[in-house]
């Protein structure tokens, strides 16, 4: 057998031994940081109550201000509408 060609694969194999526990040691540290932002997001996290009772107080005039926006706009519209009809009589009445 080949002592150069016999050095390069005992070479390879070191390289590829230090990158095998480099990659350990990196997916050991990602999986201790998950853990801690897992358990970070579950204390953290709200409850279906607590989530029901944030939107009904964010949300719970929601139709009401609907309807008030719907009613102004119908507002404005009549408005806009009854100075087109003026607008067209005076326009009338000078011919």
């Amino acid at each position: 057998m080949n002592p150069e060609r016999t050095n390069n694969d005992h070479d390879l194999l070191i390289r590829v031994d230090e990158n095998l526990k480099n990659l350990m040691t990196e997916f050991k540290l990602m999986r201790d940081d998950s853990g801690k932002r897992l358990t970070l997001v579950e204390t953290t996290k709200m409850d279906k109550v607590a989530f029901e009772d944030f939107l009904n107080r964010e949300f719970k005039d929601h139709e009401t201000r609907l309807r008030r926006a719907e009613r102004f706009l119908y507002m404005g519209l009549g408005i806009i509408g009854l100075f087109n009809f003026i607008l067209l009589m005076i326009a009338a009445f000078k011919h």
